[in-house]
């Protein structure tokens, strides 16, 4: 995985990556996403004040918007 601070310092991007270290695109872009998470694999984080820490709010994403990959890997 890739992450980056946004400008902000509020803010985090996170991208799954191939092993050749370019950004994990999905095999059918997303319909109903503008930006990068049309085509590829990746989320954001954000500093929220509702008490939910950025390394929760990461594992749960990763969860979530990963399960295609993740899933897709356990069966090969």
């Amino acid at each position: 995985m890739q992450w980056y601070q946004q400008r902000n310092y509020n803010a985090y991007d996170i991208y799954l990556m191939t092993d050749e270290w370019g950004y994990k695109m999905r095999p059918e872009s997303l319909e109903n996403e503008t930006g990068d998470r049309k085509k590829y694999y990746c989320f954001n984080v954000e500093e929220d004040s509702e008490g939910s820490s950025v390394a929760e709010q990461f594992r749960n994403r990763v969860e979530e918007e990963f399960a295609e990959f993740i899933n897709g890997q356990a069966a090969d």
